[in-house]
């Protein structure tokens, strides 16, 4: 019997397994949860990629979502027991809660009284709990019940922090001294498993974005898992108008492209399996465009009031054993935007997204994350739907900084149709003290390369003038947040302030959109 328990588990983790961010001071703040498929941007409900992994970029990524995989990492002793034998579950018990109440943790428990308790009903019990974001841990014990083939499912409950901390950001570049942002979420800010969030970042002259998400991990109807999502942004940016990215060294020069952009996201799915949700979503934003005299290079930004809307289809799948260094695992998002006029729209075009990142334990604790992402656009769309490469870059060698959720705080508006990311990091875990605030620490090497073009099959775009960028991290986990000390944001200050230029770059002309 314990050897056919531990065939089914072991079937169940290979089933998972088919299938720069930007510092202040040096110092990023990632959700110690989990969750929206990036776009670059990241919609509603999406896993939420560990700290450091391509879109992992500041303001898109509420602190709330899934990490159910985590639940793989141990197994329960209910779950134990039950690979013994069945037995039928007379009551469950919840224990641990301080803040939410039993009644609303067993509307999100799949078992009843009455059930048969088996290890694989037990584990997506664990699971589903865990996917909620609420709860950091997860464990369920037996009890004898009031006959011999009667058992009492004891539910343990550890709560997590109410608020985390998502992005913090602090920095500055030529046109934007200094600028900052700040993500902050609550994954049971309405309900139980009913997240919020907010992500807003200024400089005080002109750019500010303010982005809210809401986000329902687990609705229960008919005997299946729902998922759903709602994202509104309202933002005012400013991108450069010159032909070259710093405008011949004269940055107050700089013929600006103001805009205002004001809209949403609505999607609702499901669970296609444990640790997968399939969405469908619609996207209906408005964009309202001046500019100053003297622009000579637009970017895909029309002058005057134009609409985009647009379907969604996103697929994700999170299986990673742990949010802060998970030791096995992978990640996979996919999502499709198509813009099209006959839904009232001024912007016909196609873009897709894929991300993947793996885990590979190694001795000591150590682990090997691999990082892919594949982008393409085709046809007409505005600066934000497209790809801009220091958002997937450690740092970047030139004027271009990554943004905040989508909001450029630079004078490099060059923005790209293809996008191709590889890269690989390298983690050794530094101390564990989970009575202490910094309760465990990890040191991380990342090495990644960024190849965009204007089109498929063009010259890569010298947004960057090298294709690799590296970090060196140290990395802790604390109730509120993961944060994060590295060295890109200095790499890239120190390379902004002392420029090494490529020979022809700044006579280079931004190709159009």
């Amino acid at each position: 019997m314990e050897a056919a328990g531990v065939e089914r588990r072991e079937a169940l983790r290979g089933s998972r397994r088919r299938i720069r961010p930007l510092v202040a001071v040096a110092l990023t703040v990632a959700a110690l949860g989990a969750p929206p498929a990036s776009r670059g941007q990241s919609a509603p409900g999406t896993p939420r990629p560990s700290r450091g992994a391509p879109s992992d970029q500041p303001g898109m990524t509420p602190p709330f979502g899934t990490e159910g995989g985590k639940a793989l990492a141990s197994q329960s002793e209910a779950e134990r027991l039950a690979e013994a034998r069945p037995l039928i579950i007379e009551r469950i018990e919840i224990s641990g809660n301080a803040r939410v109440p039993p009644s609303e943790i067993r509307d999100h428990i799949p078992l009843h009284p009455g059930d048969v308790a088996t290890a694989e009903g037990i584990l997506s019990l664990r699971v589903r709990l865990v996917q909620l974001g609420v709860f950091s841990d997860v464990e369920v014990k037996a009890a004898p019940g009031s006959a011999p083939d009667r058992v009492v499912l004891r539910v343990h409950v550890v709560e997590r922090t109410p608020w985390i901390v998502g992005d913090v950001l602090l920095a500055q570049t030529q046109v934007a001294r200094p600028y900052g942002g700040i993500t902050l979420g609550n994954a049971s800010a309405l309900t139980l498993g009913v997240g919020a969030a907010i992500a807003a970042a200024t400089d005080g002259d002109g750019r500010w974005v303010a982005r809210g998400t809401l986000y329902e991990p687990d609705l229960p109807l008919g005997g299946r898992s729902f998922v759903g999502g709602l994202q509104l942004i309202w933002q005012q940016g400013l991108e450069s108008g010159c032909a070259t990215p710093s405008c011949g060294g004269n940055t107050s020069a700089i013929p600006w492209i103001h805009y205002r952009r004001a809209g949403g996201e609505v999607d609702i799915g499901f669970r296609a399996g444990v640790f997968e949700r399939m969405l469908f979503g619609y996207r209906l934003e408005s964009l309202r465009v001046r500019s100053d005299p003297g622009v000579v290079a637009r970017p895909s930004l029309p002058e005057g009031d134009t609409l985009l809307s647009a379907l969604v289809l996103q697929f994700d799948r999170d299986t990673r054993t742990d949010a802060f260094l998970p030791q096995h695992g992978s990640r996979l998002q996919a999502r499709i935007d198509i813009g099209t006029a006959a839904l009232g729209g001024d912007y016909e075009y196609s873009r897709y997204l894929i991300e993947a990142e793996e885990w590979f334990p190694l001795r000591g604790g150590h682990a090997l994350r691999l990082d892919l992402a594949f982008g393409l656009l085709q046809g007409n769309a505005p600066v934000y739907e497209r790809f801009y490469a220091a958002d997937w870059a450690y740092f970047s060698i030139g004027v271009a900084a990554p943004r905040f959720a989508e909001l450029n705080f630079s004078s490099d508006s060059r923005y790209d149709a293809f996008l191709a990311v590889v890269g690989v990091e390298y983690s050794l875990p530094l101390w564990t003290d989970q009575k202490g605030f910094f309760r465990r620490g990890f040191l991380a090497f990342g090495v990644r390369t960024v190849y965009s073009a204007v089109t498929p099959g063009a010259a890569r775009s010298l947004l960057s003038q090298v294709p690799v960028s590296f970090d060196l991290a140290v990395r802790f986990d604390t109730p509120i947040g993961i944060f994060g000390i590295g060295l890109g944001y200095v790499i890239d200050e120190i390379l902004k302030a002392v420029p090494l230029r490529v020979p022809g770059i700044e006579i280079q002309t931004r190709p159009p959109p």
